[in-house]
């Protein structure tokens, strides 16, 4: 990762920052009530909703040969996130 401009890294926090205050418009209150429900629910609408909007991002930025289809994205994601919940077991 190359490293950020100051005001970059500023325009990044505060759009980080609104996209936070959407999320947890939406967000029941009984996933808020501890530390552990409340990272989970992050990491469930990172899977879920962020991190497919920026992977389609980069992989559109990408070299034509490295692309790959939104779908296969989602798969990819759902994959990890399976081996993820494996191992909390």
């Amino acid at each position: 990762m190359s490293q950020m401009p100051p005001e970059e890294q500023g325009k990044l926090e505060y759009h980080l920052r609104e996209t936070a205050k959407i999320l947890y418009k939406y967000t029941n209150s009984d996933k808020l009530k501890d530390f552990e429900s409340i990272e989970t629910e992050v990491r469930e609408q990172m899977i879920e909703r962020v991190g497919p909007q920026i992977g389609e991002f980069f992989l559109a930025k990408g070299d034509a040969k490295e692309k790959r289809e939104p779908e296969k994205l989602k798969v990819l994601l759902a994959k990890s996130k399976l081996a993820e919940n494996k191992g909390e077991n």
